[in-house]
């Protein structure tokens, strides 16, 4: 395959990969909240330790007023908890409530059995040859490790 083809078929694989994934995510997202694929993408940065609206913007490569306004629903729905930085009170701090990391759990337990039956198609060392692929792939700012 030519390298201009190539470049073209990253695109598309990528694009078709991401709806599928999606999709499969979306149907166990809304069986445990009213959440989408995006807001638990969200809710996990917060769970790994993301904890101010601009870096959770960064982690999921998202528009600040986007992350904003997914910061109040997630608030509005009891998941997240917003407040004032102890060490710096211009800055917010957000945590997962109690409910909150319940729900991220419960979530991420739906999802694993589904997306491991994926990489179990990929050879021993090949899912994590692929994690660190997709990481390199991403601009630097956007490729920080995420739980």
């Amino acid at each position: 395959m030519a390298e201009n083809e190539q470049a073209l078929a990253v695109i598309e694989l990528l694009y078709r990969l991401t709806r599928s994934l999606t999709e499969d995510v979306r149907s166990h997202v809304t069986e445990v909240a009213d959440l989408d694929p995006g807001e638990f993408v969200l809710l996990r940065a917060i769970a790994g330790g993301t904890t101010s609206p601009g870096e959770l913007s960064r982690a999921v490569s998202s528009h600040p007023a986007a992350t904003s306004r997914i910061l109040t629903r997630l608030s509005r729905a009891g998941l997240i908890q917003r407040r004032p930085d102890p060490d710096d009170s211009r800055r917010t701090e957000i945590t997962l409530t109690a409910q909150g990391r319940t729900v991220t759990r419960r979530i991420a337990a739906r999802i694993r059995p589904r997306l491991q039956q994926r990489l179990d198609r990929l050879g021993a060392g090949e899912a994590a040859r692929f994690v660190d692929t997709l990481r390199l792939l991403l601009p630097a700012e956007h490729a920080a490790d995420r739980p």
